[in-house]
């Protein structure tokens, strides 16, 4: 749920995107060309800015690292696999067995596992995927997307059973 704060900024930032295009650093320096960033990745309107994203990232306005996570946040979004690894998430659902609740984390599928943490090196990252998942506490095995959207399907239907 967003906050009225937060649906302000966005339309500032909105507003900020449409005029000048995306407040990176040259137009208005270092870390506040972070903060659009932080404003947009937090919302629901992933979708129609990520490319002003990406560009900003590619020449150079704000880190790439940030588009990278953007784009994977996305990715999980729309379930599909994402492409550095840097989303995680976690379902509670029933344990069929028990009938207790419990919570799964997991890193959210990535597509090409084998060569992730070279796109990571590449896009700039300085820790690889086991490191990442590791300092946020979670397996370095990220779940199949069959098992992850499973998870997903379960988790809701628990939601609806609670209403």
């Amino acid at each position: 749920a967003m906050h009225r704060t937060d649906s302000t900024n966005l339309r500032r930032v909105e507003d900020i995107i449409w005029h000048y295009g995306y407040p990176g650093k040259s137009l208005v320096g270092s870390p506040t060309n972070e903060a659009a960033w932080a404003v947009l990745q937090h919302s629901d309107k992933i979708p129609q800015y990520l490319l002003w994203v990406r560009g900003a990232a590619e020449t150079g306005e704000i880190p790439y690292p940030l588009y990278a996570q953007m784009l994977d946040r996305k990715l999980m979004d729309d379930g599909q696999e994402q492409v550095y690894g840097t989303q995680t998430t976690g379902y509670t659902v029933l344990d069929h067995t028990t009938g207790r609740q419990h919570t799964i984390a997991f890193v959210w599928p990535i597509s090409d596992l084998a060569h992730v943490d070279k796109r990571r090196r590449q896009a700039g990252f300085t820790t690889t995927l086991a490191q990442s998942a590791a300092a946020k506490g979670f397996p370095a095995q990220p779940a199949t997307l069959e098992y992850a959207l499973w998870l997903q399907q379960e988790a809701a239907q628990l939601a609806a059973q609670l209403r």
